[in-house]
């Protein structure tokens, strides 16, 4: 059947565990074996349209995954409360407790992606993180996803190029010691870390997820980023992993 709705709908949308279970399906088992032994965590910044973020929900659902959701802190009252039913009908539905003010810029982007980043690293079990943002859909089942990360065998899937001189900030030191970027302070030497841009939306191994989230510091390379006037989400995980000597 096909349901219209528009922004205005949001205000009267019923967002009960029964209503929002009825209006969609919702398996209770994996649908392969390959599946179940590969689960996924998606990882999405929103901040509006909650119909939408229902539906994309229903159409990624699989039980075995991990769905966790970085809300914009200007987001209304109204959304914030509808995200919190969907998480109450869904254990595999997570929230992150630290909300960031987002922009069009990519300002606070990358923060929130690692508030969820640091939610799924305490789960057990999925391969790899899919970073998404509010309106983003999926291209593929999650069956074809699986096939097509298995093939990664443990890589990342990140866009990496190179930046214009204006997206990287001027006099800016990139050595690991001026940025603190180990927590090990005993790592941080003079080697340089090498600036890269790509797309926001990235698919993430478990390692390095781990590796990002127990190893790194990455606040003073956070509030370089944030001095950009746009494009800031587009730095941070293409310059982690076109890095050679972090590995």
């Amino acid at each position: 059947y096909v349901v219209t709705v528009n922004r205005s709908s949001d205000k009267h949308w019923d967002t009960s565990c029964n209503a929002i279970r009825q209006r969609g399906f919702y398996p209770a088992v994996p649908l392969s074996s390959a599946e179940k032994n590969f689960p996924l965590a998606f990882i999405r910044i929103v901040y509006k349209d909650f119909h939408l973020q229902e539906l994309l929900f229903n159409l990624m659902y699989a039980p075995q995954n991990f769905y966790c959701y970085a809300l914009d802190a200007k987001s209304t009252s109204l959304f914030h409360s509808q995200m919190r039913n969907l998480s109450k009908c869904f254990s595999n539905v997570l929230l992150t407790e630290r909300e960031y003010e987002v922009d069009s810029a990519g300002h606070n982007m990358s923060r929130s992606f690692l508030e969820c980043l640091r939610v799924v690293r305490r789960l057990p079990g999925w391969k790899y993180a899919i970073l998404l943002q509010n309106n983003d859909i999926p291209l593929k089942s999650n069956r074809e996803m699986v096939q097509i990360l298995s093939a990664l065998n443990g890589s990342n899937d990140i866009n990496i190029g190179y930046p214009n001189a204006d997206r990287v900030p001027n006099g800016a030191p990139w050595t690991f010691r001026a940025l603190t970027l180990f927590n090990d302070e005993k790592q941080n030497d003079d080697r340089k870390l090498r600036i890269a841009k790509g797309s926001t939306s990235a698919s993430l191994s478990y390692a390095f997820v781990e590796f990002v989230v127990d190893k790194l510091n990455l606040t003073i390379l956070l509030d370089k980023f944030d001095r950009l006037s746009y494009g800031v989400d587009e730095m941070l995980f293409p310059s982690l992993n076109s890095e050679d000597s972090l590995g």
